[in-house]
């Protein structure tokens, strides 16, 4: 028998065939042309709030961290040294930076301050991870 004979006594494998040429071209006509999403772009800021103002803390900040540093160090065990001290710091520069991109509309720098202290605070002691604010989960992730 010659393949032309033995094709002509199956047409189902010949229509399997054929279907399957045809879902292989749907499919790649799919692939080669790219869906359109439904999703919005996220608008940006016109200009990152650190890029205008300064980054270093204030006078003020200065002094809440000085109260802030002892009680932070012993809630962690950790004694307060010259590098510890500059790490914390660091850390709490980067969160504030954080959300100031993160949630650009807060404008005042002395509560959000305030509530990253918090924030640190309650991750170094592992409290309970339920009505988490926005700080609670930068802090954890600069941390």
């Amino acid at each position: 028998m010659t393949p032309e004979q033995r094709l002509a006594r199956r047409q189902d494998a010949i229509q399997t065939l054929e279907s399957a040429r045809r879902n292989k071209e749907a499919l790649q006509q799919t692939v080669e042309v790219p869906q359109q999403s439904s999703i919005e772009p996220v608008t940006k800021p016109t200009e990152a709030p650190f890029e205008t103002g300064d980054v270093r803390f204030s006078d003020e900040e200065i002094e809440r961290l000085c109260g802030f540093m002892p009680g932070y160090f012993r809630s962690i065990k950790r004694r307060p040294s010259p590098r510890s001290i500059k790490a914390l710091l660091f850390k709490l520069q980067l969160a504030r930076l954080l959300m100031q991109l993160r949630y650009p509309e807060g404008r005042d720098e002395e509560a959000r301050l305030n509530e990253l202290l918090k924030a640190f605070t309650l991750e170094a002691v592992n409290a309970p991870r339920e009505n988490e604010s926005a700080h609670t989960l930068i802090a954890r992730q600069v941390l």
